[in-house]
């Protein structure tokens, strides 16, 4: 490798990795009183949590029986379809 090109490669490298370390201390702020979630991850992922333990809950008031999928609280209209596709596109 030319060694301009390697040092450049170091060089962009090396932002990368700085710009890794800023982002990685950026503070969580909470999205409403009370938000035990730490990062933007966390706080999706246990918002699809409620409202899948919502929508059982609601299965199970109209049906009188638990739902034995995510599928069948799809069908329902409770949950979005993209809760139950593993290929996520984004």
């Amino acid at each position: 490798m030319n060694l301009r090109y390697g040092r450049a490669a170091q060089w962009i490298a090396a932002v990368m990795l700085a710009g890794g370390i800023v982002a990685a201390q950026t503070a969580y702020t909470p999205k409403f009183p009370g938000d035990p979630a730490r990062s933007d991850s966390e706080a999706a992922a246990l918002g699809y949590m409620r409202t899948v333990m919502r929508a059982g809950k609601l299965y199970k008031r109209k049906n009188n029986q638990f739902a034995t999928s995510l599928s069948v609280l799809v069908q329902m209209g409770s949950v979005s379809g993209r809760v139950v596709n593993p290929i996520r596109v984004e």
